[in-house]
């Protein structure tokens, strides 16, 4: 039995063989040798860098600087403004913070303490017999009248030293309506010459 006898490789075969054995041996190569040190520094552009790809594993906070605006920040300790953010230590502005250590315009109002503002407003609305028909919270109803039935003294449960009264008629007949303070938690209201609905606001 004969065998088929084998020719030997064209040149051009052998150097096709070759040459790919040089590009994969290459290629193996320069994985193995590209690293960090290898290269050039500042050589990489951004839009070589895939969206998303950098986390904070790669990215070191602390040294980002100070952020303009964290609108939502969970904790912006050196923000110029954050407004919603749940921890400003710094914050120059911080609008709705819930925790704001440092912030100027969370502490004060221009300056001032909350005790400098307008308390708590404390207001009723009566009818012409002296009983509340809406209030605020902890004014006494009905009135008690005394002197006749155009005045009423209101018992409004809180301490009213220094405090304002505003007083105005309330329904379709407009009539002269006065308002002063009896005692200590006492106003008295005087409705024309014959009582009548009225509106009563303590301020301060």
């Amino acid at each position: 039995m004969r065998f088929p006898r084998l020719r030997p490789p064209s040149p051009a075969l052998a150097i096709a063989v070759l040459a790919l054995v040089v590009a994969l041996g290459g290629s193996a190569y320069a994985v193995s040798q590209i690293n960090g040190s290898t290269i050039k520094r500042r050589s990489i552009p951004g839009d070589r860098i895939r969206n998303n790809a950098l986390t904070g594993a790669q990215i070191n906070e602390a040294r980002l600087g100070r952020v303009n605006e964290a609108k939502n920040a969970t904790n912006s300790k050196f923000a110029l403004r954050a407004s919603a953010a749940d921890s400003a230590g710094n914050a120059l502005n911080a609008g709705s913070a819930l925790n704001a250590g440092s912030a100027r315009s969370a502490d004060t109002l221009a300056g001032s303490p909350p005790s400098a503002f307008q308390g708590r407003i404390r207001w009723a609305v009566f009818n012409a017999s002296g009983t509340v028909v809406d209030q605020s919270g902890g004014i006494a109803s009905p009135a008690v009248h005394t002197g006749g039935s155009s005045t009423y003294v209101i018992d409004f449960g809180a301490d009213l030293s220094h405090k304002a009264l505003l007083v105005t008629p309330n329904g379709p007949t407009a009539q002269p309506v006065s308002a002063q303070v009896n005692d200590s938690t006492h106003a008295q209201v005087t409705v024309g010459s014959s009582g009548g609905a009225f509106y009563i606001a303590v301020l301060g």
